[in-house]
């Protein structure tokens, strides 16, 4: 698999874990939900956040990982 065909399965796991979070937002304002209930959904959607940044921002890694010039974050380098 090429670093360009591993951008593309990067980008459906954004749109995937996109899908979720917009499944799970409208939940939060829910009234027949308690507060633990709704402190869980909060948890779950700052991880799902974090791993939509993370995601694609190695989608853009995979995607330009051969350009001449560019700058990779160091975050995702050895």
């Amino acid at each position: 698999m090429t670093m360009k065909q591993m951008s593309v399965e990067y980008r459906r796991s954004a749109e995937l874990l996109k899908k979720r979070i917009r499944e799970l937002t409208p939940l939060i304002s829910k009234e027949n939900l308690n507060e633990t209930e709704k402190a869980l959904i909060r948890s779950r959607l700052v991880t799902l956040n974090s791993m939509l940044t993370d995601t694609l921002a190695i989608a853009v890694l995979t995607e330009r990982y051969y350009e001449r010039g560019y700058r990779r974050s160091a975050r995702y380098t050895i």
